[in-house]
Formats: C-alpha cells, structure tokens, sequence
C-alpha cells in the first residue's frame, strides 16, 4: 500500500478542485447558465492560485547558498570550470 505525504494529498485535492470546477462549469455553460458557470470556473481556478503563490514565495525564499551547486553544475559545449 502506498502511503501518501501531505503535500500528496493537498496537490490531490487541488486537482480534484479543480477539475471538478471545470467539469460543473463545463456543464452549466451547457444548460444554458453561463453566468453561474464563470462563477464555478473561478471559484475552482482560485485554490490552484493561491498554491501557486505560495510555491512561488517558497522559491524565492530559499538561500542563494542552496542553489550555488547547481549553478556550479552547469554544462556548456566549451566551458570549462575552473
């Protein structure tokens, strides 16, 4: 059995949001309820947002010593490290 982490489980449920806000928009737009499908597409589009976000501050708030061995890494065709 396969043990999930809590970040798992949250990118789980984002997509769940997710697509089950484009799905219900999908079919409200259909019936003929355009106003309340825009409503449901934002209200599912939001939750992915604001992970996003806080990915994106994450990232910016790692140290630059943290990223120094990649940027050390890096190969290009001629480029010797010294």
């Amino acid at each position: 059995m396969v043990e999930h982490s809590n970040g798992d489980r949250l990118k789980i449920a984002l997509l769940l949001v997710g697509l089950g806000g484009l799905v219900t928009g999908l079919v409200l737009h259909v019936a003929g309820r355009p106003d309340l499908a825009q409503t449901v597409w934002f209200a599912g589009v939001v939750p992915i947002l604001a992970a996003l976000l806080v990915e994106i501050l994450r990232s910016l708030d790692t140290s630059p010593s943290a990223l120094a061995p990649a940027a050390t890494q890096t190969s290009l065709p001629g480029v010797h490290p010294k």
